[in-house]
């Protein structure tokens, strides 16, 4: 078993930050729908998301390393900054030395998905000649750095699909259902307490009659 859900990937410039911060906490505060809970764990699990800007120069550190080793999946944030990055670039291809390109997915935060997307992720392991990989992205380009984090939170369930293995459609199906139980448990509890309520006002104007 991992010690992580998914580890971010992702450039210390403003918008790939905000995106990453925001990503990180939507994936940890997740609860998982009973019918896709695993072992009874109602949670996905933990993220690491490392928050310390090295040296272009540097190499991974021994905690990355190890990060990227206990790993389910790797999420990338592609930018126009994130694809001049050496530090992303170092770490998609550690990932891909030990995990399948199935457990890589994308936050296309910024640019043309052929400008940013690192050829790392497109080209296939079977060779130069064979079609490229399409990665499972989710767009959340926008005008402004809280658009981008507005429109995550919208998308964020393709990612949590692909967290979970399960299809999309099916997620979703199970979210609506949730919200509608939620729904009609706060319209008993409003129900219970207004029928409290007129049965206080009828007593009270009882008493007031008598």
């Amino acid at each position: 078993e991992k010690k992580y859900i998914a580890f971010i990937s992702y450039r210390h410039a403003e918008l790939d930050s905000a995106v990453a911060k925001t990503l990180h906490t939507l994936i940890e505060q997740y609860r998982i729908p009973r019918g896709l809970q695993k072992d009874g764990n109602k949670r996905l699990g933990i993220v690491f998301r490392d928050q310390e800007e090295l040296n272009a120069s540097s190499n991974l550190t021994e905690e990355i390393q190890h990060a990227l080793d206990n790993t389910e999946y790797l999420i990338v944030i592609c930018s126009k900054s994130a694809i001049q990055s050496p530090w992303v670039m170092r770490e998609i291809e550690y990932f891909l030395r030990h995990h399948d390109h199935a457990h890589v997915l994308t936050v296309l935060a910024s640019g043309e998905p052929d400008e940013v997307f690192p050829a790392q992720l497109t080209q296939s392991p079977d060779g130069p000649d064979a079609p490229p990989i399409e990665p499972l992205a989710v767009d959340v380009r926008a005008d402004t750095v809280a658009g981008s984090c507005k429109k995550l939170r919208r998308e964020i369930p393709r990612l949590i699909a692909a967290l979970l293995q399960c299809p999309y459609d099916a997620l979703v199906m199970r979210e609506q259902k949730r919200k509608t139980r939620r729904i009609t448990s706060i319209a008993a509890i409003v129900m219970a307490v207004l029928l409290g309520f007129t049965s206080m006002v009828l007593m009270k104007n009882k008493e007031i009659a008598q």
